[in-house]
């Protein structure tokens, strides 16, 4: 690999203005493709075989109206008073225009369910009077009362002996006195429709209801953007619309001003080490190159990938967080290489691509592995999110590779020159070498190990919280329309309904359509008896009236424990409840449900995860070093520090500590794929650390550095580039961390966390304590061998 490497850098270096224009050919095309075959964003959270998706998936089959997606619009008037008439008449025009949209199937107003209410008590009038006058002839011509009538219907025993020679049979009386009872469930049913109006008593706020031909995160961005034009375009004067999360929730801006900002300190940071401003702007470049290649070209295949907002912002975060790392990676050993060792440009340039070009690799294709093992969460929103992430790394890694190369034999003169030679004096006696500063972690070995791991530990104590979640509005900034639609629902319609859980029943087939619309209204009265419940309405229908959806309203927020116990305990009381009411299946789905279920399957699978990094990573350590301690402490500082960075997430999070910084303006979940994202991203950094940090140790041992010195003059050659790595990748995520995205900003400052306690804590400190305390017992395996060019004296790389 070496060699391979090391070829290629001199080829590149020799050939600059042909690699530089590939890759400018390579970028032009990779645009013009993402702009011409992408469709955007337009991926949802599935999870085949969990119960919300099939449940998801019969609806649309059985109730094709109430299949895709739908979405409800918010709207109140400015100062509070009823909606007048000319603002109703211009929200009904409103509503037929977004109607007649391609995405929309279906619209309705918000006094189209007040007219529903009107027209249904007024079907129920006419139906009493149709009723009571069939069964007041039925008493005349029998002879009977109202109650033996009615008695005798229920036992069975009125016979011909009564109906006889009379103008009806007594089939004709039970379809009467079932009439009866259906009409009692539809005045019920009425009364619930009142209980759920669309509009407010003091008709202030309405809901526009939108029925979606597909769910709002499968559509693409223009077609969200031109449901929200539509409306703001044609409100009424006076009123105010609010957008629930689905249809705002997109990949708006790819670089805000903080983004920028934070890649502007990397600069500084790049230039500081590197002492050159042209080193510094070079790894931004080329970062900025490969990155951009990379998102483009994953944007161009969501012509046939479904993806979610969230992916290409998420590779983008990481590509440019590691490119810059291994752009300081390579600089630095190139400059030790000129300075130090007095290599010409070309000559260095070789050295650096195989050593530092294969450090580089190896830590890319980590980063890759642990990306792309997230399919084994079984989720393909996940699986789809890892490989969008380990394509912009690749291509990443093969700009790294290869423009770097080629820039740097541009104007590597001008990057770093070698040292002059000093002259000596005769007359002026020989300065013996200074004797290297004593790290304190070396000098009190124990009080770093013990002081780190438990500073760890405490930080990671709130992780036994850990909620998880999909994103809500609740999460989002306070001035954010996704925030005031979720706070305006709760307000004027109560909390449940930013959560609805929808009750899809198969009845048995022998029922007639009045003992099927019977039976649904008993079901929601049972479901009703829940004290969790406000609201249980049977909304929705198949065509042979089989099919029956009933909407269940909590009296919580989907953001509430009582939601998630609530959404559990249906579930697992399915079975019984379908066989006591005899009924073919029944199924639940909606928000809280897919919560629950996401949720738990994550919770599940993590260990899978961790329990594959973890074999990954002791195999892969020992392998480099020889070594048993180091990979053991290579994975215990790693599972550390994920602890303890689940644990600040939870705090701020969850708790609330400084949550205001993230723009959430109700703590309360953290964004159900979190944790594994996580801890992909922390495996890949533990091991490009423990590198870089153990390399420097080996080298001092194979120059026979004394024992106890090791870990000195391991930490003092190679901690500074450990510690900038921390520095830029902590400032590129914090720079994230005011995204449009919720999950991104929760993502960006759980990575931020992350990257700094295992670049200042556990690499920089808490491992080399340990390291010291082992002595020569760390390295005993086997006699180390090289690791394809550790950092030597002051950057200098040792092959």
């Amino acid at each position: 690999m070496e060699r391979i490497l090391e070829r290629t850098g001199s080829w590149c270096a020799q050939r600059p203005w042909r690699v530089l224009g590939g890759w400018l050919i390579i970028a032009v095309l990779a645009l013009g493709g993402a702009l011409l075959m992408g469709r955007g964003p337009s991926g949802s959270y599935s999870a085949p075989g969990a119960q919300f998706q099939t449940v998801g998936e019969q609806v649309e089959a059985q109730i094709p109206e109430a299949g895709g997606g739908n979405s409800r619009v918010l709207v109140t008037t400015d100062d509070g008073t009823a909606f007048s008439d000319a603002q109703r008449a211009q929200l009904e025009r409103l509503t037929e225009r977004l109607g007649e949209l391609e995405q929309v199937s279906g619209a309705a107003d918000p006094f189209a369910m007040g007219q529903q209410i009107v027209e249904g008590y007024r079907d129920l009038n006419e139906g009493w009077q149709e009723v009571e006058a069939q069964l007041n002839d039925y008493q005349e011509q029998t002879g009977l009362n109202r109650e033996e009538l009615l008695a005798e219907v229920q036992s069975g025993t009125l016979d011909e002996q009564h109906t006889s020679g009379q103008r009806f049979t007594s089939a004709d009386v039970r379809e009467a006195v079932e009439a009866l009872d259906t009409l009692r469930m539809g005045e019920r049913f009425v009364r619930l429709l009142e209980d759920a109006n669309t509009v407010t008593a003091d008709s202030s706020a309405g809901l526009l209801t939108l029925q979606l031909n597909d769910q709002a995160l499968n559509m693409s961005a223009d077609e969200r953007a031109e449901i929200i034009s539509t409306v703001e375009e044609h409100l009424p004067a006076g009123v105010s619309a609010e957008f629930g999360l689905e249809l705002v929730q997109d990949f708006t801006d790819l670089l805000g001003v903080t983004e920028i900002l934070g890649l502007l300190f990397a600069a500084l940071v790049l230039a500081l080490m590197l002492r050159s401003v042209l080193a510094a702007g070079l790894p931004l470049m080329v970062a900025g190159l490969g990155v951009g290649v990379g998102v483009t070209l994953a944007y161009g295949l969501t012509l046939v990938l479904d993806m979610t907002s969230t992916d290409l912002m998420l590779a983008l975060m990481l590509g440019l967080a590691m490119g810059v790392d291994y752009m300081l990676l390579w600089l630095y050993r190139y400059r030790g290489l000129r300075r130090n060792g007095g290599l010409e440009v070309h000559q260095a340039i070789a050295v650096t691509s195989g050593t530092a070009g294969r450090t580089v690799f190896f830590a890319a294709v980590t980063n890759m592995v642990a990306l792309l093992a997230l399919g084994l969460t079984g989720l393909p929103f996940m699986a789809t999110m890892g490989a969008v992430s380990a394509l912009t790394i690749g291509t990443l890694t093969l700009a790294v590779l290869t423009v770097t190369p080629a820039a740097v034999g541009l104007v590597g003169g001008r990057i770093a020159r070698p040292r002059p030679l000093p002259t000596h004096d005769p007359a002026v006696p020989e300065q013996q070498p200074r004797t290297p500063r004593i790290s304190f972690v070396v000098r009190h070995p124990v009080v770093c190990l013990v002081a780190t791991t438990l500073l760890l530990v405490i930080i990671a104590l709130p992780a036994a919280g850990l909620r998880l979640t999909l994103p809500t509005g609740a999460e989002e900034a306070e001035s954010s329309t996704a925030y005031q639609h979720f706070d305006g629902m709760r307000e004027h319609f109560g909390a449940g309904e930013n959560g609805r859980i929808l009750v899809l029943v198969e009845l048995d087939e022998q029922l007639n359509e009045n003992q099927q619309f019977i039976e649904v209204m008993d079901m929601a009265r049972v479901y009703a008896q829940d004290r969790r419940i406000s609201q249980a309405m049977p909304l929705g229908a198949s065509e042979d009236g089989r099919w029956r959806l009933i909407h269940l309203v909590p009296s919580v927020g989907p953001e509430d424990p009582e939601a998630a116990q609530l959404a559990e305990d249906l579930i697992s009381g399915r079975e019984t409840l379908a066989a006591d009411r005899g009924l073919d299946s029944l199924g639940y789905t909606g928000r809280v449900v897919a919560d629950v279920e996401l949720s738990d399957l994550l919770l599940r699978v993590l260990p899978l995860y961790l329990g594959a990094v973890v074999l990954v990573c002791l195999a892969v350590v020992t392998t480099i070093f020889r070594s048993l301690w180091i990979p053991l402490l290579t994975v215990a500082g790693y599972l550390l520090s994920l602890a303890a960075t689940v644990g600040v997430v939870v705090a701020v999070v969850q708790w609330g500590y400084g949550a205001s910084l993230l723009g959430i303006a109700e703590p309360g979940v953290t964004v159900a794929f979190l944790p594994v994202l996580l801890s992909g991203l922390l495996f890949g950094l533990a091991i490009d650390y423990q590198l870089f940090i153990t390399s420097g140790m080996q080298d001092a041992r194979r120059e026979g550095i004394p024992g106890w010195a090791v870990v000195n003059e391991g930490l003092r050659r190679s901690r500074p580039v450990v510690l900038a790595c921390g520095l830029i990748m902590v400032s590129v995520f914090v720079g994230f961390v005011s995204a449009e995205l919720s999950p991104v900003r929760q993502m960006s400052f759980a990575f931020a966390v992350g990257v700094a306690l295992e670049a200042f804590v556990v690499r920089s400190v808490m491992v080399p304590a340990a390291l010291q305390l082992l002595g020569e017992r760390a390295w005993r395996f086997r006699r180390p061998q090289s690791v394809g060019g550790s950092l030597g004296h002051n950057g200098a790389v040792r092959s």
